[in-house]
């Protein structure tokens, strides 16, 4: 959905053009699916006249590609990376660094223990010592197999499926309330959602290091977004 703008984009042609064309289709469908609650929200705050027939029906998650199962090949993976066993690895995923708060996840790096390592997917850049950049991987769940923790620091995501994918996969998260996605992440149990900011951010993480998370346990807090559940929650919205 078309976010609000500062006063100056507003007023653009093509931003006008998009809100239009946004709002004759939200008036004139018969029904509209959100795959978030975010979403549905988003529809009330911006919409409210068409807040009466928007539905909810969470999307599905790849079961058999998004496993804790690939968690025992964790080591293997890693040397195929070149990636010490030793290492505490976060990882980080997006192409919209900006938004996803990369830059964030950067600041407060050098500030964690010596042994923590970053791994950047979908965006190409310098690497160092601790931060790797993998740019674009098709083969996302092997990542989230050989990573110890996935996190999110986003400023606006309606449901990353970065989040759902790595819970899948059994691996704990921390994110962040504008995280669309976070209503699933149970505090101590799969991860954390921490305010955007340097300190609750860093805490997560140190948190995290402590925590002895169970791969199938977080993955079974997911279990239930499947795409036969999705089509069956849409086919009983359509036939009504």
């Amino acid at each position: 959905m078309e976010q609000k703008r500062p006063l100056l984009a507003s007023i653009r042609p093509r931003y006008q053009t998009l809100l239009y064309l946004e709002r004759e289709a939200l008036k004139q469908t018969r029904k509209i699916i959100s795959i978030f609650p975010l979403g549905k929200e988003l529809i009330k705050r911006h919409y409210p006249h068409v807040y009466g027939k928007t539905f909810l029906c969470y999307m599905g998650i790849e079961r058999e590609r998004f496993s804790p199962d690939l968690k025992a090949q964790k080591e293997k993976l890693r040397e195929a990376l070149s990636l010490s066993k030793r290492k505490y690895l976060l990882l980080f995923v997006g192409y919209d660094i900006e938004r996803k708060g990369l830059d964030l996840l950067l600041k407060i790096l050098p500030d964690l223990p010596s042994h923590i390592k970053l791994l950047v997917a979908g965006k190409e850049g310098a690497s160092t010592e601790r931060v790797k950049f993998l740019g674009k991987v098709k083969e996302m769940e092997k990542l989230y197999a050989l990573a110890d923790l996935f996190v999110l620091p986003t400023l606006y995501d309606p449901g990353a499926l970065a989040t759902l994918e790595a819970l899948a996969s059994g691996t704990p998260v921390i994110t962040t309330p504008f995280d669309g996605s976070s209503e699933f992440v149970i505090e101590g149990l799969n991860g954390f959602v921490v305010e955007r900011e340097e300190k609750a951010l860093k805490e997560a993480i140190l948190r995290a290091l402590d925590t002895p998370f169970d791969p199938y346990i977080i993955a079974s807090t997911v279990a239930h977004l499947t795409w036969d559940n999705y089509v069956d929650c849409l086919i009983s919205h359509l036939e009504e």
